[in-house]
């Protein structure tokens, strides 16, 4: 059996573009070579043994090295290469053991590595659910032949024969010689055999061996390959190529995007062009690079974060990294043993208005001069309570919030570059699920646009995903402001993302504040809820503020007072109804008054107006507090009457000159009271009292302020006069 075994590489030779983050350089093998990858690759075989094991297993089953074909000749062999051999690989220093496959192929044949055990007497499966793919060295011959790579996945359940389910890829043999292949898992494709295998989807778990082979050869022809190895999954999270550093606020006033901080210490972010012979390159870099530049003269600490930021940086956009199992970046250092860390900003409290994420540390030595590639798994970060509140519930990586790099006492000025700040690896714990969440927390869209609002899954899958979605409680009315919705997204295979779109209605009304939608997730098939899966959709409104309207009743009506018989409600009234107040949006708000044998009410302002301006009044308008309304002419209103030649008086009170704080408490007169006094089971009176639905999302108080858990509804049985 083959030993554990490593191997990294080094991306070279780039035509036509630049070289980003996989650009790295490594210490190798003797034997081994350069090639595109970013962090430490197993190898699956590497035949440096020279041996190639062949056996039985228990129920007469070929496993190890097994030959098959249309009855065309294959042979295999192992054969040691000396460096400076035609058949050498690139870049090769010493001996090198590969394999040989000769063969005259008539239709198809090839070869396949059935994973044996030691003693080669039992199929002895492989996990590559932490990998994205599989790449080999390949020798050819140029001339165009068919060839193909296989994996052998997953057997029945008690299986007795070989009844793995084949999953292949096709290529052409189009290069004379060593070629680097790399194929992600998601290239391949289920192929029918005829064995009888399960099929259930690709999920790498049980990987019980590879396959190589060719079509018509259209004659006698060698193959040789090495190092069939394992790639690592990695997404690069910041590699500074705009050469922007994004800063800004969010509605808290909290910075994000790129934000310095330090102990008065001077700490200064650019970046910089990087020309590929320039001293700075990276290793092998072909081509100009982008780099972060960080000047800094610690007296004891100082760095900088960057907290993740959405398009309009004004809003914090976590992401899940909770697949992944580490964080890698390239660090050009100055080897002087200053004290470096890196850190990640991870989930914050429940609706939180301050920079109260965990921070998780990581420190290290600056030990050497010039460019290194470091790698960081999760579990070696700690936790670093650093006073601003933070949870301390542990590590998930389903809300990261931002990335740190710092420095302590650095004895001077120094300067530090970074690049390619990237996860990789992938999670297969069984708490590590895909997840199915929206992108992000926040979307906006303006009135009488449709807004496309994006799902995405925090990895891929070999199978179908579902997941149901719905607009839930709103400031703003269905059918009025926005259409509501709900259906179910589907990802097929292999796919990250979905969208749908809720469509926004213009209704020519100034709503003095924008509206707030909250969209819903649940349900979900094949995949797990991640984080959010409740968002917010805000409605921009598209009208210009009435600056002289008082009240236009599309909300319900607030601070009015009744005296005598007099019933106020609020109504909706449709354009192009008997009702309809003219140039009306499509629907209009009015109060409707119902009374018997006289009767007034009132309206209380929250703040003073000055009216002094204004030649008139046609309302009963009573303030809770003066207000201003020197600089306008009058007051206007429409008003719906009956034509029966009745006197409606209004009255105006200007000059307040005693308030409640001046008046002894036994001389104050009720204003309104709301003594609930209707039949038990009557709904409170709706213009009056309003239920606050949902979790506070809607109102931007998530938790309500208090961090409860509970999801209050507007049921009818849920809120109701008691006796």
């Amino acid at each position: 059996m083959l030993k554990n075994k490593s191997i990294r590489f080094t991306l070279v030779a780039v035509l036509g573009a630049t070289l980003l983050f996989a650009a790295l350089s490594f210490l190798l093998p003797v034997h081994a070579i350069a090639v595109a990858s970013g962090t430490t690759l197993p190898l699956v075989d590497d035949f440096e043994t020279g041996k190639l094991p062949t056996g039985k297993d228990a129920n007469n089953l070929a496993i190890g090295y097994v030959t098959w074909s249309d009855g065309s000749p294959i042979a295999l062999t192992v054969t040691t290469v000396a460096a400076g051999s035609p058949l050498a690989m690139p870049n090769q220093t010493g001996n090198n053991t590969i394999l040989k496959m000769d063969s005259n192929i008539n239709s198809w044949g090839g070869f396949t590595h059935a994973f044996e055990n030691e003693t080669v007497n039992t199929w002895t499966p492989q996990d590559w659910r932490s990998y994205s793919g599989i790449g080999f060295w390949l020798y050819g011959t140029g001339k165009g032949t068919g060839l193909f790579f296989e994996l052998k996945e997953n057997r029945n359940p008690g299986s007795t024969k070989d009844d793995a389910e084949t999953w292949t890829h096709p290529f052409t043999d189009s290069v004379a010689g060593w070629r680097y292949v790399e194929i992600p898992f998601n290239a391949f494709t289920s192929k029918n055999i005829g064995n009888g295998a399960p099929n259930d989807g690709f999920t790498g778990e049980q990987i019980h061996g590879w396959a190589f082979g060719s079509l018509t050869s259209g004659g006698a022809q060698s193959h040789y390959l090495d190092n069939i190895m394992l790639i690592v999954r990695k997404t690069v999270i910041d590699d500074f190529e705009t050469g922007k550093l994004p800063t800004g606020k969010d509605a808290n006033n909290v910075s994000i995007g790129y934000v310095t901080w330090s102990d008065g210490s001077p700490i200064a972010l650019t970046t910089t062009t990087v020309a590929a012979n320039s001293p700075l390159a990276l290793p092998n870099q072909t081509g100009a690079n982008i780099v972060l530049k960080i000047n800094s003269n610690i007296n004891q600490w100082g760095g900088f974060t960057h907290a993740f930021e959405n398009e309009a940086v004004n809003t914090w956009t976590p992401q899940d990294w909770s697949s992944y199992e580490g964080v890698s970046f390239w660090l050009y250092g100055t080897g002087k043993g200053t004290g470096l860390f890196f850190e990640l900003k991870e989930n914050r409290n429940p609706g939180s208005t301050t920079d109260d994420a965990e921070t998780w540390t990581h420190p290290f030595t600056d030990s050497v001069a010039g460019w290194r590639y470091i790698e960081v798994p999760f579990t070696t970060f700690t936790s670093k309570n650093i006073g601003n509140g933070a949870p301390n519930d542990g590590f998930t990586g389903e809300q990261i919030h931002g990335w740190a790099f710092g420095s302590l006492t650095s004895g001077g000025a120094q300067t530090h570059y970074l690049d390619n700040i990237a996860i990789y690896g992938r999670k297969t714990t069984t708490e590590q699920k895909v997840k199915v969440a929206f992108n992000t927390n926040r979307y906006t869209a303006r009135e009488g646009t449709t807004a496309t609002i994006t799902v995405t899954l925090n990895a891929t899958s070999t199978t179908p995903i579902t997941v149901s979605y719905a607009t839930r409680e709103s400031g703003a009315i269905d059918g009025r402001d926005y259409e509501a919705i709900s259906g179910t997204l589907v990802f097929p295979p292999n796919s990250l993302t979905q969208t749908f779109s809720v469509k926004l209605w213009s209704d020519k009304q100034d709503e003095r504040k924008d509206e707030l939608i909250v969209l819903l997730l649940s349900q979900p098939e094949g995949a797990a809820l991640g984080y959010p899966f409740r968002t917010i959709l805000v409605i921009q409104d598209d009208n210009a503020p009435n600056v002289m309207g008082l009240d236009d009743f599309n909300e319900g009506f607030y601070g009015y007072q009744t005296t005598g018989n007099v019933t106020l409600t609020t109504d909706e009234v449709m354009t192009g109804t008997a009702m309809a107040v003219p140039g009306q949006a499509k629907s209009e708000g009015i109060l409707k008054v119902a009374h018997t044998n006289g009767g007034k009410f009132n309206r209380t302002f929250t703040s003073p107006q000055n009216w002094s301006n204004y030649g008139g009044l046609r309302f009963w308008y009573t303030f809770t507090s003066p207000q201003n309304w020197s600089n306008y002419g009058g007051l206007r209103f429409w008003y719906y009457g009956k034509n029966s030649g009745q006197t409606i008086t209004t009255t105006l009170n200007d000059n307040l000159t005693q308030t409640t704080a001046n008046v002894s408490p036994d001389k104050w007169v009720l204003r309104w009271s709301e003594e609930f006094s209707e039949t038990a089971g009557t709904p409170p009176n709706p213009n009056i009292w309003t239920p606050e639905i949902g979790d506070g999302a809607l109102v931007d108080n998530v938790g309500w302020g208090n961090s409860e858990l509970q999801y209050y509804t507007d049921s009818k049985g849920t809120w109701s006069l008691r006796s």
